[in-house]
């Protein structure tokens, strides 16, 4: 079974993917950490930098600021990440998918899919205290990732994180267990 967890950065999903990780002892597949080991290769820096040269750009963290800039950014580590999730999916079966950043791949490959939802202001009161991210960073990457809210509306479930951890856990094990059966 791959279980699909989603979100905004701060929502809360590196929490429930570990909590439902350590429950059932599957893997966790997260998408960023993959991200930046592909970033990291030397043919994708090189791709990288050739863009950076085509839309005049010094620092990838600009992507929040040109959108063209960022499709075609995009473009290269998205299906770079999907290519490594098919070749992780080929050694398990069982396993957990997270990303801030859903596409149709993302629901191809989960047998369900949970959207972690928190207020603005609890996202940015976490990541200045659990990260230090400033508030122009925190807003530009909302901004960013706001444009994936057409794909969370596809989750089939939505857990609203605005308490504490252990709400959290409640409301994780009311969709696991109850409505998907699993068995912890």
């Amino acid at each position: 079974m791959i279980i699909g967890l989603t979100g905004f950065i701060g929502s809360g999903k590196t929490i429930a993917s570990k909590y439902i990780s350590k429950k059932l002892d599957y893997p966790i597949f997260i998408c960023d950490d993959i991200a930046k080991e592909i970033e990291n290769r030397r043919e994708i820096k090189n791709k990288i930098n050739e863009i950076k040269k085509k839309y005049n750009r010094t620092d990838l963290k600009e992507i929040f600021i040109d959108i063209n800039f960022k499709t075609e950014i995009e473009e290269i580590i998205h299906k770079e990440t999907w290519n490594e999730l098919k070749k992780y999916a080929k050694n398990n079966k069982n396993f957990i998918i997270e990303t801030a950043l859903p596409s149709n791949e993302f629901f191809n490959n989960t047998n369900f899919s949970i959207y972690i939802y928190s207020f603005k202001k609890n996202i940015i009161d976490r990541l200045i205290k659990y990260r230090n991210y400033s508030l122009d960073k925190i807003n530009k990457i909302l901004f960013y990732q706001n444009e994936y809210k057409k794909f969370y509306e596809k989750c089939d479930f939505i857990i609203e994180n605005n308490n504490n951890i252990e709400y959290l856990k409640e409301k994780i094990d009311e969709i696991c267990i109850n409505r998907i059966g699993l068995k912890w």
